[in-house]
């Protein structure tokens, strides 16, 4: 669950970013934050296993 929470707050500087530069509406920067989010968490704990 950590992980969950550190990956959406690492994805929020992008979401924001990506809304203010790229202009993409609620939806899509919701959709692409949350795949960021995923891809970090996923990341993460790959980075742990390996140790």
């Amino acid at each position: 669950m950590k992980e969950i929470i550190i990956g959406v707050l690492m994805s929020l500087p992008t979401w924001f970013w990506l809304t203010y530069f790229c202009g993409l509406s609620g939806l899509e920067t919701l959709v692409t934050a949350f795949i960021l989010g995923v891809t970090f968490v996923i990341y993460d704990v790959v980075l742990e296993i390996t140790d």
